[in-house]
């Protein structure tokens, strides 16, 4: 407060009206420019572009980096705005879900500070210049960045949730249109909890001849070999379909192990399945396949994925297919409608089979 100042701010002291001094009548004349300066919209449209091109966004861990996990290396992130792919933004944003980081956007104060001076007015007394620019300065700090950055913040978002949906999407198609087996006879496999086998035996046309089980225990391969081979030699199929979890992997191989310990060329040949459990446990596998057992069902589906893929997945609600973690990110309208257009493009391009 200088005395000139003091001066220019005495007719506004009035204590009725909670201005007791020049010095509260200056903080108000402040407050006041800043309002105005924030609701400029010119000004904002300004900064904004700014930010876009030369803002940063920095990561500030929340919890200890051995906590991280699988965000170890978004720990360090410190990237301008421009750079950022969606994939990256996307991992930021599971991360920030999950409380591992915090972001924040920084932006020089040089970069518009000038143009947030000048919208004060350009020709000013000199002797007034410190504290306009001062004005400039809070005005830019209280009123403009936060809500600059949160319109930044906006459409970073939209760029990621855009990203992930044509990744979904993408994703959809290539699991619609996995390469089909064709019309031969094959036979699926369901794996249960204890290693046991349950097999459906499939025609050409995927519809089930003949269901079996091996109780898989300590035989050894030879053994294990001979009965799958006992199992097969009355309706010679083309190939044994096995799901790709954990467990089922790891019993296809024991199967191509007896196998060829039998001297037999029959191919194990792993197939997509997600989404089999919740079709196998659900309504239209309850009326489609009533009289077999959940296990058996599995394995129809399995033999029937290796068959013709397309027409098994389309039973699945498209959000059980395992597409990615990005499915809990987007919103549900938006996923919901990109995973519909996939589908029916990827329908449009397999064409229409008038048999099935």
């Amino acid at each position: 407060m200088t005395a000139e100042l003091s001066k220019l701010c005495e007719p506004f002291v009035n204590p009725d009206k909670g201005v007791h001094t020049d010095v509260e009548a200056l903080a108000g004349a402040i407050r006041i420019l800043s309002d105005r300066i924030g609701r400029d919209s010119r000004l904002r449209g300004h900064v904004r572009r700014v930010m876009r091109k030369k803002g940063i966004l920095r990561v500030k861990p929340i919890v200890d980096e051995k906590k991280a996990g699988r965000h170890k290396n978004l720990l360090k992130v410190k990237s301008p705005l421009r750079q950022l792919q969606g994939h990256r933004l996307t991992a930021i944003r599971q991360a920030q879900k999950e409380r591992i980081i915090d972001t924040f956007v920084e932006l020089d104060p040089k970069e518009v500070i000038g143009r947030v001076r000048s919208s004060l007015g350009k020709y000013t007394r000199p002797e007034f210049e410190a504290l306009l620019t001062d004005v400039a300065r809070k005005a830019l700090r209280q009123r403009l960045l936060p809500v600059v950055e949160a319109d930044v913040r906006l459409e970073m978002k939209e760029r990621g949730d855009s990203e992930a949906l044509r990744f979904l999407g993408s994703h959809l198609r290539q699991i619609l249109l996995t390469p089909f087996f064709g019309r031969l006879p094959v036979v699926g496999m369901d794996v249960s909890a204890k290693g046991d086998l349950a097999f459906a035996f499939l025609d050409m046309h995927s519809q089930m001849i003949a269901e079996g089980r091996i109780e898989v225990g300590e035989k050894d391969e030879a053994t294990l070999g001979a009965e799958i081979m006992a199992l097969s030699e009355a309706h010679v199929p083309e190939a044994i379909a096995v799901g790709s979890g954990k467990a089922a992997r790891a019993a296809g191989h024991k199967v191509r192990r007896a196998l060829r310990a039998v001297n037999s060329g029959l191919p194990v040949m792993v197939v997509n399945d997600a989404g089999a459990t919740s079709y196998a446990n659900g309504q239209l596998a309850r009326e489609e396949l009533a009289e077999v057992s959940v296990p058996i069902r599995l394995a129809i589906t399995m033999g029937r994925r290796l068959q013709d893929p397309m027409g098994e997945f389309l039973k699945v609600d498209a959000k059980q297919l395992s597409l990615g973690a990005e499915q809990r990110l987007v919103s549900k309208a938006n996923l919901r409608r990109v995973l519909d257009e996939s589908t029916a493009s990827a329908i449009a391009f397999g064409g229409c089979d008038f048999d099935t």
